[in-house]
């Protein structure tokens, strides 16, 4: 007597037989004989890293022969099946946690340079200098054109600038 099943033990007890494991993913099959349909699971690897799982019958084509009917998995299959993904190493649910920190991350570095280069570095820095020039009585016009040109045309391009590329590195992140 066996205390513990495996996935495969478990599904093979629901009617599942495993037709094809290999790195690519795996392919189980159950054939209803009451309602006289195929349904075939398979478990499947994808280059992006977001993995599927597909429930059909391979024998029923849609109305306009796209593709496969689905067959609907029973809440008990789809936890056995998520298991097997995750067994497996196909589970990515978890690896896109990891992506999506990564995207939050840019975006924060995005806003924070931002507001570093465009609002301290070309528009309160300069201010500041314009002032302590005047309070040391150094105070030219150029002085005053270069802060001018600083707070009201650079600071708000670099900003857009810093933040347009922090969003092209986030949405690249989750592509």
């Amino acid at each position: 007597m066996k205390f513990f099943k495996t996935v495969d033990e478990k599904l093979a007890d629901i009617g599942f037989e495993k037709i094809e494991e290999n790195r690519s993913g795996v392919e189980y099959r159950r054939k209803d004989n009451k309602y006289k349909y195929t349904q075939t699971v398979f478990i499947g690897r994808k280059t992006s890293g977001r993995h599927i799982l597909q429930s059909y019958d391979p024998n029923l084509m849609d109305g306009k022969g796209i593709g496969n009917t689905c067959v609907g998995l029973t809440g008990y299959e789809m936890k056995l099946f998520l298991k097997k993904m995750k067994q497996i190493g196909l589970y990515s649910g978890k690896e896109r946690s990891k992506w999506e920190t990564l995207f939050w991350i840019s975006i924060i570095i995005g806003i924070v340079l931002s507001i570093y280069t465009g609002g301290w570095l070309l528009f309160i820095k300069p201010i500041i200098a314009v002032c302590a020039a005047y309070d040391a009585g150094t105070l030219t016009g150029s002085m005053i054109g270069w802060t001018i040109i600083k707070c009201l045309v650079f600071a708000p391009i670099v900003a857009k600038v810093i933040m347009n590329v922090a969003l092209t590195i986030a949405k690249a992140i989750l592509d």
